[in-house]
């Protein structure tokens, strides 16, 4: 019994090891792989929701945009290749931060695609080096 445990352990950590190894590559606190987040979402349609109403309706940070094109606009910073504008910094926890310095946007996303926020920060950089 012990040693078919042990040949079914020994089997589940050499799949994992091969199908689960990440391709992305870190130094340091900075990210440097990008995921693939081109359909990532917030964690609900609630949470959606209620930050295009904080960030484009009340503080009108984005001007009149709908929610699909407030999305779509997280989106496209997370799927940023870092460089230039781009800043990235990557936390402990694995989420990836990103900043636009020419847009002024703030992104934050999961390691798993999960988007936490995004937003024009006012005080700009000076944020996301807080971060």
């Amino acid at each position: 019994m012990k040693r078919k445990l042990l040949s079914l352990l020994l089997f589940l950590f050499v799949f994992i090891l091969a199908v689960g190894c990440s391709s992305k590559t870190y130094e340091g606190n900075f990210h440097k792989g990008i995921g693939d987040f081109k359909n990532a979402n917030f964690a609900s349609e609630k949470l959606l929701r209620s930050h295009y109403i904080k960030h484009v309706v009340k503080q009108r940070e984005f001007g009149h945009i709908t929610m699909d094109e407030y999305l779509e606009r997280a989106r496209k910073l997370i799927n940023s290749k870092p460089g230039g504008n781009i800043l990235t910094k990557t936390r402990s926890n694995g989420d990836i931060l990103f900043y636009n310095k020419s847009t002024n946007e703030f992104a934050v996303v999961t390691k798993d695609g999960v988007i936490r926020t995004y937003f024009k920060p006012k005080e700009g950089i000076r944020y996301f080096k807080k971060q």
